[in-house]
């Protein structure tokens, strides 16, 4: 999704994401980092197309995640990252 988000594909890019976003939960559980990755992503091609609202829910979803973490926090560089994403 990456690459495609970056290139302005962005539908393409949410799409891509958004798939990840399914087998990440399958995988790894609701309630783990990397599906919190995947909501920021998600959130920046969001905000590249103008769509605020769903980045910050996006957004919302990553930090609930972060900060419930064990592995990662309020005070991790990640969860400081989403918040600088959002503003």
């Amino acid at each position: 999704g990456t690459l495609l988000w970056r290139n302005g594909e962005h539908n393409a890019s949410i799409t891509l994401f958004s798939k990840s976003l399914v087998i990440d939960k399958e995988i790894l559980g609701d309630d783990h980092p990397d599906v919190a990755a995947v909501h920021n992503n998600i959130g920046r091609v969001y905000v590249d197309m103008g769509r605020y609202d769903e980045a910050l829910h996006e957004y919302d979803k990553a930090l609930d995640i972060y900060c419930s973490a064990k592995s990662v926090g309020a005070d991790h560089l990640y969860t400081a990252t989403t918040h600088h994403n959002i503003g």
